[in-house]
């Protein structure tokens, strides 16, 4: 979490209103904000643990930190702004439960604030619906698994994975500026499947003022991104998803 204590209070409220009974550990990283996210958080939540980095590490490196508190049987990670349904852990434990698997992916819904422009929230309407189909196509024909050639349709928000499975596995901070999640993935499926939750489950936010949309940090998203290839011809993956990939990325590369 950075900043934004009002839209981390609301995301916190859908995870401790989650259906079901769970014996749960939420961890809190601030990394960092102007305003200590403590103080706020324990006063509407006092069971959270928080971490506050002592500099701003980015999502990654700030990750891991949480990573060491983890002794559960199952984990979760959810970006500070993301919401999850109500029936979102019940669903997703039940699936990862009952499968040998590494982990679960659900679908999304997009939540857009009202000033981001038309054609903005078209093209992300359409990534989404075109990520939507090709989940509904491995539902059917790949045993409803995530190829590991299609890592990048996996967002963290969307995931609930197998404690014992991830163990081991960091974010790599030279992915900091984009793709982290990915190499993450990429990693995880080396160790095992990916089961599809064929339902939204996750409210995925876009703000007009994240800084993700800055020229300099589109730049810098694209070259962390570019570093992927090198993590896929290790594994031999290729063919018409790493095409899509290429393409993919390829929206971030400005000049």
């Amino acid at each position: 979490a950075y900043e934004n204590p009002e839209i981390l209070l609301q995301t916190l409220a859908s995870v401790y209103g989650q259906k079901g009974k769970y014996l749960t550990k939420v961890v809190v990283v601030d990394d960092h904000s102007s305003q200590r996210l403590g103080p706020i958080i324990k006063k509407a939540f006092p069971q959270t643990t928080i971490i506050r980095n002592k500099i701003n590490l980015r999502s990654g490196p700030a990750r891991n930190q949480a990573l060491g508190f983890i002794d559960t049987k199952y984990v979760a990670f959810l970006d500070a702004d993301d919401l999850w349904e109500p029936a979102f852990l019940f669903k997703m434990v039940k699936l990862v439960g009952e499968s040998n698997v590494a982990g679960a992916v659900s679908l999304s819904k997009q939540l857009f604030d009202a000033d981001l422009s038309l054609s903005f929230k078209i093209k992300i309407k359409l990534l989404s619906l075109v990520r939507d189909l090709f989940m509904a196509l491995f539902y059917v024909f790949n045993g409803q698994t995530v190829p590991q050639s299609a890592f990048y349709l996996c967002q963290l928000s969307h995931l609930v994975f197998r404690s014992q499975t991830v163990k081991g596995i960091k974010f790599d901070p030279k992915y900091n500026f984009g793709g982290e999640d990915w190499k993450f993935m990429l990693e995880v499926m080396d160790r095992g499947k990916i089961k599809i939750l064929p339902r939204q489950m996750v409210g995925y936010r876009y703000h007009a003022t994240s800084s993700t949309q800055k020229k300099i940090n589109l730049q810098r998203k694209w070259a962390s991104y570019v570093q992927l290839f090198d993590e896929l011809d290790k594994r031999g993956i290729g063919g018409i998803m790493k095409k899509f990939f290429r393409w993919y990325i390829s929206m971030f590369k400005v000049t």
